[in-house]
C-alpha cells in the first residue's frame, strides 16, 4: 500500500460507504473550498438530466459560439462554426476536463452560461448542497464559487443513483476526436484496480482535487480529497486511503 502522502495543511478529505451511507474518515469535509473543475460534475449531470428528459440525445450536434472558442486553456482548440456532439462533449470533459466542452453544454442546457449557472444553482439545493456555490460551468476560480468535501460527495452519489447508465461513462480512459486520442490524466483511474471514475480539478486557488468512486467486492466507495498540494500527493493520498478501507 502506498504511504498516504502529505497534502497541504489545509486539505479536506472524506470517505463514504455508499452501502450503508456512513462517513468513514473526514477532516475538514465542511470548510469551505474552491472546487475548481470538480465544478464539472454538475455540467455533466444536468446534461444527463437535458438527455433523460429528451431535451438532448447523445448524437445532438452543437456549434461552437464565439465564447466556446475564447475558451482558456484546457481545451480542444474548438473554433467557431465547428460542430461537437453531446457525447463527444460528455466524454472530453470526463478525460480530458475540457472547458470548451463544459461551456458548449452549458450553452446546450441553459441557452448561455449565466442561465445555466441558475439551474447549477437551483439543483444544488434541490440535492442538499447547502454549502455550494456556483459561477461557471468550468471550474475557473470566482471567490464566490465554493464548495465543501461534503457536498462533492453529495453530487457524486446523485449522479451514481439517478444517472446508472450515464455514471458508466466516468470509466472511460481514452475517447477520440477529430482523428486525434486523448487519453485521461486521471491517473487513480488508470492506475487504481478498484477505482470506478470520477472527477479530477486543478487551478493555482485550489489545489489538486479529485473525486474517486471505487468498488471492491461489495464495499462501495466515495472518496473526495481537496486542495492537495502536489498531484503526485493528491493521487498517492487517494489511492492509500481507499486501500485502508477497501482492504479491511
Amino acid at each position: 500500500m502506498p504511504a498516504l502522502a502529505t497534502c497541504s495543511d489545509e486539505y479536506a478529505m472524506l470517505v463514504f460507504n455508499v452501502n450503508n451511507q456512513e462517513i468513514l474518515e473526514q477532516k475538514r469535509a465542511y470548510d469551505l473550498k474552491y472546487p475548481a473543475s470538480l465544478v464539472k460534475m454538475m455540467t455533466l449531470y444536468l446534461t444527463f438530466e437535458a438527455v433523460e428528459q429528451g431535451k438532448l440525445d447523445d448524437d445532438t450536434k452543437l456549434i461552437v459560439s464565439e465564447r466556446v472558442a475564447n475558451q482558456w486553456k484546457f481545451n480542444a482548440d474548438l473554433e467557431v462554426g465547428d460542430i461537437v456532439t453531446v457525447r463527444e462533449a460528455i466524454l472530453g470533459i470526463i478525460v480530458k476536463s475540457f472547458n470548451d466542452f463544459a461551456v458548449i453544454l452549458a450553452e446546450a442546457v441553459g441557452k448561455n452560461e449565466w442561465e445555466f449557472v441558475k439551474l447549477m444553482n437551483e439543483k444544488a439545493k434541490e440535492l442538499g448542497l447547502e454549502n455550494t456555490s456556483f459561477r461557471n460551468a468550468t471550474g475557473f476560480t470566482d471567490l464566490q464559487q465554493t464548495t465543501t468535501a461534503y457536498d462533492m460527495m453529495k453530487l457524486v452519489q446523485a449522479i451514481k443513483q439517478n444517472f446508472p447508465k450515464q455514471y458508466t461513462l466516468f470509466a472511460t480512459k481514452e475517447f477520440e476526436f477529430k482523428g486525434k486520442i486523448f487519453e485521461s490524466h486521471n491517473h487513480v483511474l488508470t492506475d487504481y484496480k478498484w477505482a470506478e471514475g470520477m472527477k479530477t480539478g486543478f487551478t493555482n486557488a485550489s489545489g489538486y482535487n479529485l473525486a474517486t468512486t471505487a468498488k471492491k467486492g461489495e464495499k462501495d466507495l466515495i472518496a473526495i480529497v481537496i486542495s492537495c498540494s502536489a498531484i503526485e500527493d493528491r493521487d498517492d493520498f487517494m489511492i492509500g486511503t481507499l486501500d485502508k478501507y477497501l482492504e479491511e
